[in-house]
């Protein structure tokens, strides 16, 4: 989860970046909300198929493999072992349950939000057509095919306009936008883009409609209403309201000249864009592709099913080193101390064979590691729902007192 979070924030950060730089001050209204819809739901899922999507080999003869399974690093001081992987467990654990707990508030609070607005519309007293009065809100706004209008606004002499605004909504089924960008605000509702990507949107939509009135009304006209309407009461959350984005870049854009057709290619951008980050998510690389000597067959780096110490996973690896490792006489004369990197295969018998140091360091630390490791039984890992080898990485830091 890691691993897909960190290439989420680079995609989302690339197309954020790009939409700023390049689209944002575009008159493609349209164009921008397609753009950010799509790259709100790119983002989720190149990492996804980049991760999961299989490389193509373009070098013959060469064996597929991956970047290796890095475990935990592992601590070990004369009586006294601390392992790192209990800790990023409990930190794991800890993260999950917050995270959890966030999105399960974020839900509370979404069905709050929709059952508010149901609960308007059910309590108005007044509807023509799907235009709802009521005197409980104070100002207007819509959600799917509901526009629903202050009371008091009966009588407003610029209520065709305001209509009008809400219609454009309604019409271009933003709330369907708006519910996308909410969930995803929800389930990572810690990500600051995934609450960019909705205010993005928001204002997208607004200009949308504030488009859509100017061909029926003078834009200075509708620019004394959006002022006028400046000041205004709270807003429902999950709706289109008529005053959602900054009153200047509402302005702004009203005034603005349409861009020349010709700037519509920037859009094209976006393919090149998601092919590299595509490529670049896809974990077997043909940077990573190396002719290995092991014989037996292709050894896994990233198979579907990781391999796992055979007495407990990393709790019980943890407790293994801490019985078999001996800190070597001449080193804990001398106070040696230092991180020995070894690198091994689990065989499809869970047994360890290509034991070796990866790391330069004195040989008697790296004697006693790879003895210890030699003496490990792991669980094989599988990928396809077979068992297969699989390369691992494991640093030990011997340290004194």
């Amino acid at each position: 989860m890691l691993i897909y979070t960190i290439y989420l924030t680079i995609g989302w950060a690339v197309f954020a970046l790009l939409y700023h730089t390049l689209l944002a001050r575009e008159t493609f209204f349209g164009l921008n909300r397609r753009y950010l819809c799509a790259t709100l739901a790119g983002g989720l899922l190149l990492p996804w198929c980049g991760m999961r999507w299989p490389y193509i080999n373009w070098t013959m003869g060469s064996e597929q493999v991956q970047n290796n399974i890095l475990l935990p690093e592992f601590s070990t001081k004369i009586g006294q072992w601390t392992s790192t992987s209990e800790q990023f467990l409990l930190g794991q654990s800890c993260f999950g349950w917050i995270w959890m707990l966030g999105i399960i508030i974020g839900i509370i609070r979404f069905i709050y939000g929709l059952s508010t607005i149901i609960g308007t519309a059910r309590r108005a007293p007044e509807q023509q057509g799907n235009i709802i009065f009521s005197d409980t809100i104070d100002m207007p706004f819509s959600f799917f095919q509901w526009i629903f209008i202050p009371a008091n606004y009966r009588n407003e002499p610029q209520l065709d306009m305001i209509i009008r605004h809400e219609q454009a909504h309604c019409s271009g089924w933003h709330s369907m936008d708006i519910l996308f960008s909410e969930l995803v605000a929800i389930f990572f509702w810690w990500h600051p883009l995934a609450y960019w990507y909705k205010r993005a949107l928001r204002v997208v939509h607004e200009f949308i409609a504030d488009q859509s009135v100017t061909q029926y009304f003078s834009r200075k006209q509708y620019g004394l209403l959006l002022i006028k309407q400046a000041q205004s009461g709270p807003v429902f959350a999950y709706a289109n309201h008529f005053l959602q984005s900054p009153l200047k870049q509402r302005l702004s854009m009203l005034t603005k000249h349409n861009s020349a057709p010709v700037r519509s290619l920037r859009y094209a951008l976006v393919m090149p864009f998601a092919v590299l980050l595509f490529l670049l998510f896809q974990q077997n690389t043909a940077f990573a592709q190396l002719k290995l000597g092991n014989k037996g067959g292709k050894v896994y780096d990233t198979p579907d099913k990781m391999a796992e110490f055979s007495e407990g996973g990393a709790p019980g690896l943890s407790k293994f080193l801490a019985e078999n490792i001996q800190y070597p006489p001449a080193a804990r004369k001398e106070n040696a101390e230092g991180l020995v990197v070894i690198s091994f295969v689990v065989n499809k018998s869970g047994n360890v064979e290509d034991i070796k140091s990866v790391k330069p360091m004195r040989q008697d630390l790296i004697d006693e590691a790879i003895r210890v490791v030699k003496n490990t039984k792991w669980i094989p890992a599988s990928n396809g729902g077979k068992v297969v080898k699989s390369k691992m990485t494991l640093p030990i830091k011997f340290k004194l007192g």
